[in-house]
């Protein structure tokens, strides 16, 4: 009975133990994008937006559609030069929407709307990119000339999933 009763003591015990053990925290899976593009210490990426969550309705003659684009820069990049943080501030208040372009069946067209999302952290930053296209037609390829910072041209081909 006594070795029973410390078999049966040893096993939960064991069973205690690892059951209390912590585990390691499985890595966080990143979420996937359409474009995302990585440079040291800064991302850029590109995800389809419903219109809904940036406009009020659509226009109802069929003449023009509306195509919503979620832009996401991620700088870890430290800046402690004031003037260079009111720039950055100024270039995406007011300059980043012009470096933007969408190529349409062969036309280039420029965004009519750039909004940028609150955000809660000093590196991630979100807008909303909007472009109105004629007809049927839909972007085929997006262009990024940053003017700003170090990205260059950006090319990005647009396929229909």
């Amino acid at each position: 009975m006594n070795k029973r009763m410390i078999l049966w003591s040893s096993v939960t015990l064991m069973l205690a133990m690892t059951a209390c053990r912590p585990r390691p925290m499985a890595a966080l899976a990143e979420p996937r994008h359409l474009i995302l593009i990585h440079q040291p210490k800064q991302d850029l990426y590109l995800d389809r937006l419903d219109n809904r969550a940036v406009l009020q309705h659509a226009d109802t003659t069929g003449q023009t559609t509306f195509c919503s684009f979620l832009v996401g820069w991620r700088d870890s990049l430290k800046v402690t030069d004031a003037k260079r943080v009111m720039e950055k501030e100024k270039y995406i208040q007011y300059s980043m929407q012009r470096d933007w372009s969408a190529i349409i069946a062969g036309d280039t067209l420029r965004p009519v709307f750039l909004q940028e999302k609150p955000y809660l952290d000093g590196e991630l930053r979100e807008m909303a990119l909007v472009f109105e296209i004629p007809g049927n037609y839909h972007a085929d390829t997006l262009v990024y000339r940053d003017t700003y910072g170090t990205w260059g041209t950006q090319v990005f081909v647009l396929t229909e999933k």
